[in-house]
């Protein structure tokens, strides 16, 4: 690897720069690994017994089990179909520690209706719940955000690294930023939100436009708009929802293959932005074949970048597989030439902290 390149001569946002987060960013806020989400995917979705006339069988959690008899009350036999959403939820509870992920269970049973919005609604749920955990949650709206409580993330470094303008010259540097995120929370846009309105000490709408400019994106959806982003449905950050709403805030998920229809006009625009990027940076990031299959470009203009420099953790990979992503990277968008520096070693923050003068040179 070269230590400095003419790519790092530039400062990260005078150039176009790509954030890919996966679960593992979230986690530096207090959320769910990918691992962790499905433990508790599973817990949620656990089944318990009856001991009645007809062995009867239901969902333990009760807003789940009130989303399903909402969604249950279109069908022609309402009994029959809380039935076998009971039997999927059973299902996931048991077969899904057995998956790489939520998503890869999804996809290997995408011809089941019932599996899916089980596996939605729980994945909604989940996520609230965790939002409302985090070290991002504002119990309120008189409680101001602490950002001493993320001062060993990488939410602060990475506002180190976009504030140092001033607010005229903000909106240039958020236009040179895509962020494509693989979570379902909205920690990303509801950190960016507060920080950017204290930092700069703006108003919320004011704030809100700014945010609203990032170009980011959500392939497999998220748990809901938050309420100043004015889409609806929205739903607050780490709120407490009924069951109706829980349905209806489900219909935001998406599967891997309702996630990466080529078609889309946000997949074509996600693998534009990794096309273009000439700083791309993986956070938290899995390096599974669906994501990475959902991310490359299918095809290349002629004029592709004259340079690309990749960022990357790898956690808990070991030296060989970190070799071989290592390596996935170095082919995965043609650049006259590229650079990767990816370690097994950082968290998400170290990015920051490891590589703070090449991020930052200018």
């Amino acid at each position: 690897m070269q230590a400095y390149s003419e790519a790092k001569g530039r400062p990260m946002f005078a150039q176009k720069t790509l954030l890919i987060l996966g679960a593992g960013a979230s986690k530096e806020a207090e959320l769910p690994t990918g691992d962790d989400l499905k433990g508790c995917i599973s817990r949620t979705l656990q089944v318990e017994s009856h001991n009645d006339f007809n062995r009867t069988k239901s969902i333990a959690n009760e807003t789940i089990s009130d989303a399903l008899r909402f969604a249950s009350r279109s069908m022609s036999n309402n009994k029959m179909a809380m039935k076998l959403y009971t039997i999927a939820a059973e299902h996931i509870s048991r077969a899904i520690p057995l998956a790489r992920s939520i998503d890869e269970f999804l996809n290997s049973h995408n011809g089941s209706k019932e599996t899916e919005l089980c596996g939605k609604l729980a994945i909604v749920h989940e996520i609230l719940i965790a939002e409302r955990h985090s070290l991002m949650f504002l119990p309120d709206r008189l409680v101001k955000f602490d950002f001493n409580k993320l001062a060993q993330t990488w939410y602060n470094k990475i506002a180190a690294l976009i504030f140092n303008c001033s607010l005229e010259n903000l909106p240039a540097k958020l236009d040179a930023l895509t962020v494509i995120i693989f979570n379902y929370d909205r920690c990303f846009e509801h950190f960016m939100y507060h920080a950017i309105m204290d930092y700069y000490r703006i108003s919320g709408t004011e704030a809100a436009k700014l945010v609203k400019s990032i170009k980011i994106y959500h392939p497999y959806g998220t748990v809901g708009a938050l309420p100043w982003m004015d889409n609806t449905p929205s739903c607050a950050f780490g709120a407490d929802v009924s069951g109706e709403v829980l349905l209806e805030f489900s219909k935001g998920i998406k599967t891997f293959t309702e996630g990466v229809d080529p078609d889309s006009s946000e997949i074509v625009a996600i693998r534009e932005a990794v096309r273009s990027a000439t700083t791309v940076v993986f956070l938290g990031f899995g390096f599974i074949p669906l994501n990475m299959e959902l991310l490359r470009p299918g095809k290349f203009s002629p004029d592709g970048n004259a340079r690309k420099v990749y960022y990357a953790t790898a956690k808990g990979l070991s030296r060989r597989d970190t070799a071989l992503v290592e390596r996935e990277l170095e082919e995965f968008c043609p650049a006259d030439s590229t650079e990767v520096n990816i370690s097994n070693e950082l968290y998400c923050k170290g990015i920051f902290t490891e590589y703070a003068r090449s991020l930052a040179l200018g």
